[in-house]
């Protein structure tokens, strides 16, 4: 199995580019699209002979490491939507006093 990340990942219209690699070949659920960047990394069984343009090997304590930042990521983004919640909440309470 190798890890790779692929760069310039989105298309001009917002589509991902997979830049030739065969996506079958992906590990399941090892994909990471990170939201606001421009490249993906997962882990594959794909036979890479050379590396497609855009594609770059990186090692699986690079891949976890920025699976761990995603999560960590993610978890912020939820606290602060539900203290944007509560808020709201708390406007629309005193609101309707």
């Amino acid at each position: 199995m190798k890890y790779i990340k692929i760069n310039n990942f989105y298309s001009v219209f917002s589509q991902p580019d997979y830049k030739g690699l065969d996506i079958s070949k992906f590990e399941p659920g090892s994909q990471i699209n990170p939201s606001n960047v421009t490249y993906s990394v997962c882990a594959t069984n794909e036979e890479l002979s050379s590396l497609p343009t855009d594609v770059e090997e990186i090692t699986q304590e690079q891949y976890l490491q920025e699976k761990a930042n995603i999560q960590n990521t993610n978890q912020q983004h939820q606290a602060d939507l539900q203290q944007l919640q509560d808020t709201v909440a708390e406007l629309i309470k005193e609101t309707l006093k």
